[in-house]
């Protein structure tokens, strides 16, 4: 193990605390050279505090009584901004400290407000491990000093420097004694950021070990407030986090970094991060690069404690430990001789472990052979542990015969036996639901593997508290309650706990690795679900009610997804039941009315107990359910300072929501946040991952709502390193046009990413970026018009879908009678809406709108839907309703665009043509009005190169957006194409009609007018369903008119 760094001139330096403009070796040295002040002394009479004593106020004729309270003694330490004296009260016959804001004769404001902030920041965390503050005054001189308690000891930095790699200074002998240490420091550290502050300098130097046990984290100076718009960064370089170091911001993940620095300084007596070269030095800290423990470092110090401090330590702050809380666990647990989540135990350890904790009773037992019987079961890791805990399985497959398809029907997808387990053969999904419930608390154990050579993905299992097993299809998952427990989601971008398909519960970084074997297992526990990898807890979530009883499914994605040895424990339903049981099962079934019967019985009978105050909100929340909104509150208005008054305060915020007032709402959840519980804190990420999700599903299909630009923001104030959040926050990113925020914030998120480069039109990258990620690389090929390379890459996968594409409806049709999109393409769209299962909601209103019959939908349907709105004519109202959509937005401006054009107002209509920036390569019914019609237009009243110039620029650069077709169009147009290349596009459903509409251009761009009437007609006897998605009014529209001046002019 190496020794501590030496203290030279560069570690001095980078051992100060200092403000953001220092956070570089220039600034660094700047800073320095302006704060070199002469410290004071305690003879300077500019020292004199304020204060008469009690003995000369009591009795001031006596003689030599000293009038002063306080008298100065020496100087303690001094720093660029302030210095510490040791200071006699004489009235309570104390020493105290006094810091004293430094002084060269012209304090700027804002130093005494910072320095007031640092004393009533100090003074508001009532804490043990915080030091206290008694009293802020100015002295004689106008001078602001505030007063606090002195301790008697030394520093942990210089406990740090005083240690060798031989010997430790006593209060760090031990690394128990250092844990705890850490352990009090991070309670200060949480206490603090419960009240939304931040310290932002965490270091050893700022944590005093007082001579009789006290440890106390000091020097709250550079602290701020979460969300404060004009906090201002400090930090000392050393042990500052990577975020700090590039100006980005602090928070809570930011002190998680510092306090990991300490304890990896003092585990290994040097600084995690370190260079002789200090530019390098500040290249290392931005990036987030540590120098890794040596060999010698691990070979003498304990593995799960190196890790713990790595994990704090972690650059990206989404790998680090999510709270100081998660931390303290952590080392709560190494203390107890328990795993910790940081550091995966060998098989060695684990038993080691065991040992420690149980040796007394091993050797306690008088059979020899139990005991070895014993040490060769703790071979296996810690089932014995969990064996003894659920007992035996009460369910157990291993798929070595096909009996498994008694107990299992495969819902979606499908299933093989593959050398003894059970593997997902389908393109897509595969799920497979035991058709078995378990009752009370149950724990699902299996071995899952992605195979070799196969995509991956999913390896994961549904949990369904609400099954009919006579009424199973492939829409369970979308109909019913289900918990997702993800192991490889989205491609294996990252592992979670999901409620249906979209919320994010909890996440988790984890990537399970091809040919590797897991064994996963999900404890779900009254309303706790847990999900463990190879013994190690990935993630877990706990929800307000419980998830016990249910049904067991098992789901994975693409080909090669390997499931064998399920297991299956279950404790069934406890003897004793929680007072608020039969409530809770009243609740699970909607039966509000008894439910808030059962909970005020409990609330009554134990009253001013935690037990009635869940009764009580829970009373309220049967209340809400039944819509008694205002009688709801009434009563979670008698929780008073319980934290259920905080989860009540949740349901608030869903009114607001459902009121839409964010603003409101955005206040409120912000303050909420900060002055919440951790379990609260989750539910409130919840709630706005919830809100961002409906809010961006909203800006899709209808107006942009603006306010998601606010909800964005107070994430990133508020929370802005809860993962469960990532997926609406990029999604919300990409509605609102920043993609590449979405590329550069979020990379983990691999749809959005896919997304993002796709409305960028850069779908080609999305092949370079995600070439693993089949789902994404498929849709980039199939928005490319690719089709060629998409059979030949993924075959048989959508082939109906894939055939229609090719223009070869009639062929989809016979081979796919029950495909809704073959049978509208094939003209069947009455027979469509004749079938007994009722079609998706999108396919009803395509065949209503392509038989005329949109009358049939109720007057709500139809503005709730663009298509059918402009299917109607209803222009200006499709417009008011879907201007600003993310998809839709363009079709309604280029129809009232085109009304103006023929009314002659060019300004009004090139302001309706005009596409704002990020919207152009997302919009549906866009690229035959946007490419073809608009140039034309310019063409017929003047600019001759206006064809010419918007078919050059896909020569440049956007030959694969929109499918190629306009590209294919600009090539025809331009002459470089015959029309039977034309028609021979790969993505050619729409080649006849647009090679129609094309060559009607070209006829009357020559002045051929009968021939540009006959190609408009042609174009209109195309069956709408043959032309375009769906009924497009603008280029009917168009040909009319133009039809109608061809007419005038044969």
């Amino acid at each position: 193990m190496t020794t501590e760094r030496p203290i030279d001139a560069s570690a001095s330096r980078l051992g100060q605390t200092v403000p953001a403009e220092a956070f570089s070796q220039e600034g660094l040295r700047r800073h320095l050279a302006s704060t070199v002040v002469a410290g004071p002394t305690g003879s300077d009479p500019a020292l004199a505090l304020v204060g008469e004593s009690l003995v000369h106020r009591l009795r001031p004729e006596t003689p030599d009584s000293e009038p002063r309270r306080f008298e100065i003694g020496s100087l303690l330490g001094a720093g660029a901004t302030g210095a510490v004296f040791s200071v006699v009260d004489r009235d309570l016959k104390r020493e105290i400290a006094v810091k004293l804001l430094e002084s060269d004769g012209a304090e700027r404001s804002t130093d005494i407000d910072h320095f007031i902030s640092e004393a009533q920041i100090t003074a508001s965390l009532e804490h043990p491990n915080v030091l206290p503050v008694h009293d802020i005054s100015v002295t004689a001189r106008g001078q602001v000093y505030f007063s606090m308690k002195r301790i008697e000891g030394e520093s942990l930095g210089s406990a740090i420097a005083l240690s060798t790699s031989t010997q430790r200074a006593p209060r760090i002998a031990s690394f128990n004694a250092l844990v705890g240490i850490v352990i009090s420091i991070g309670h200060a550290i949480a206490f603090a950021h419960h009240r939304g502050i931040v310290h932002q300098d965490i270091k050893p130097d700022n944590i005093m070990l007082g001579d009789f046990g006290e440890i106390l984290l000091v020097d709250w100076g550079s602290a701020t407030r979460v969300g404060d718009p004009a906090a201002q960064l400090y930090g000392t370089p050393l042990y500052m986090s990577p975020e700090q170091a590039r100006l980005e911001r602090s928070d809570p993940l930011s002190d998680v970094y510092c306090l990991g620095a300490t304890l990896f300084h003092a585990l290994t007596l040097r600084c995690p991060t370190w260079s002789d070269d200090p530019d390098e030095f500040w290249v290392k800290k931005r990036a987030g690069v540590i120098d890794p423990p040596t060999a010698a470092e691990r070979a003498a110090l304990p593995a799960p404690l190196i890790d713990i401090a790595l994990k704090a330590l972690a650059s990206d702050p989404k790998s680090r430990y999510p709270s100081v809380d998660a931390l303290i666990e952590d080392l709560q647990r190494y203390q107890s001789g328990l795993a910790v989540s940081a550091h995966r135990d060998s098989v060695g350890e684990r038993w080691a472990r065991w040992y420690r904790n149980h040796r007394r009773a091993l050797w306690a037992g008088t059979l020899i052979g139990a005991v070895i019987v014993t040490l060769v079961g703790l071979l296996y890791g810690e089932r014995l542990k969990e064996i003894a805990t659920w007992g035996e399985p009460v369910f157990a497959e291993t798929f070595d015969d096909d009996r498994w398809q008694g107990e299992w029907r495969v819902l979606d997808g499908t299933f093989e036996r593959r050398d003894g387990r059970m593997a997902s053969t389908a393109r897509g999904g595969a799920f497979a639901v035991l058709t078995r419930k378990f009752w009370g608390d149950t724990a699902v154990e299996y071995d899952g593997q992605i195979l070799p050579g196969s995509n991956p993905c999913d390896i994961s299992m549904i949990w369904m508290t609400d099954l009919d097993p006579a009424n199973l299809d492939g829409t369970v998952m979308d109909r019913l309650t289900t918990y997702r427990v993800q192991v490889g989601m989205i491609d294996n971008s990252y592992s979670a706990i999901t409620y249906g398909e979209r919320v994010h519960l909890a996440y988790s970084d984890f990537r399970p690795q091809v040919g590797v074997t897991y064994r996963i297992r999900i404890e779900i526990v009254d309303n706790r679900l847990t999900l463990l990898v190879d013994g190690t807890r990935i993630c877990e979530y706990v929800d307000p009610f419980p998830v016990t009883g249910g049904y067991i499914g098992l789901y994975g994605y693409y080909p090669g997804k390997a499931f064998d040895n399920v297991r299956v424990y279950s404790r069934g339903i406890p003897e004793k039941v929680a007072a608020t049981a039969i409530g809770d099962s009243y609740m699970q079934n909607r039966l509000y009315a008894k439910a808030e019967e059962q909970y005020a019985k409990v609330a009554a009978t134990h009253g001013g107990s935690e037990i009635s105050n869940e009764a009580l909100y829970k009373q309220g929340l049967a209340r809400y359910r039944q819509g008694q909104h205002d009688e709801a509150f009434a009563l979670w208005a008698r929780l008073g300072t319980s934290h259920f008054a905080q989860t009540a305060g949740l349901h608030r915020l869903d009114r607001l929501f459902a009121e839409d007032r964010h603003e409101a709402l955005l206040s409120a959840m912000e303050r909420l946040y900060q002055n919440s519980r951790a379990d609260t804190r989750v539910r409130i990420t919840l709630q706005w991952s919830d809100y961002t999700r409906r809010l961006t599903a909203r800006s899709l299909v209808g107006n942009l709502v603006e306010s998601l630009t606010d909800y964005l923001a107070v994430r990133d104030r508020a929370f802005p390193h809860e993962n469960t959040t990532d997926r609406s926050a990029a999604e919300a990113l990409s509605v609102l046009g920043r993609f590449q925020e979405v590329l550069d914030r979020f990379p983990n998120q691999v749809a959005a990413c896919a997304n993002a480069l796709a409305f960028l039109g850069r779908e080609e990258e999305v092949l370079e970026r995600f070439s693993r990620k089949f789902v994404h690389c498929e849709a980039a090929l199939l928005s490319m018009g690719r089709m060629a390379e998409l059979e030949r890459q993924y075959p048989d996968d959508h082939y109906a879908q894939r055939k229609i594409a090719r223009g070869e409806v009639e062929w989809a049709y016979a081979q796919h009678p029950g495909n809704e999109d073959a049978m509208i393409r094939a003209g069947r769209s009455d027979l469509l809406l004749s079938l007994p299962k009722p079609a998706t909601r999108w396919h009803r209103h395509r065949a209503l709108i392509f038989l005329g019959r949109t009358g049939e939908l109720s007057e709500a349907e139809q503005q709730g839907d663009v298509r059918v709105l402009m299917a109607q004519g209803r222009g200006v109202e499709a417009h008011a309703r879907y201007g600003s959509s993310f998809h839709h937005g363009m079709w309604p401006r280029h129809l009232l665009g085109l009304e103006d054009w023929m009314k002659g107002d060019r300004a009004s209509a090139e302001r309706h043509f005009g596409v704002p920036p990020g919207w152009e390569f997302h919009q549906s019914e866009f690229f035959m009005a946007h490419y073809v019609m608009v140039p034309f237009l310019r063409q017929l009243d003047g600019d001759r190169d206006a064809m010419a110039r918007a078919c050059a620029q896909f020569d440049r650069e956007r030959r694969y957006v929109y499918q190629q077709q306009p590209w294919h169009c600009a090539q025809l147009l331009m002459g470089r194409m015959t029309e039977e290349q034309f028609l021979a596009q790969e993505y050619r459903i729409y080649a006849p009609a647009n090679l129609q509409f094309c060559r009607a251009i070209l006829f009357e761009t020559a002045g051929r007018h009968a021939a540009a009437l006959e190609s408009y007609r042609s174009y209109l006897a195309f069956p709408a369903y043959l032309r375009s998605d769906t009924v497009d009014p603008v280029l009917e529209r168009f040909v009319a008119w133009r039809m109608a001046e061809c007419a005038k002019n044969p």
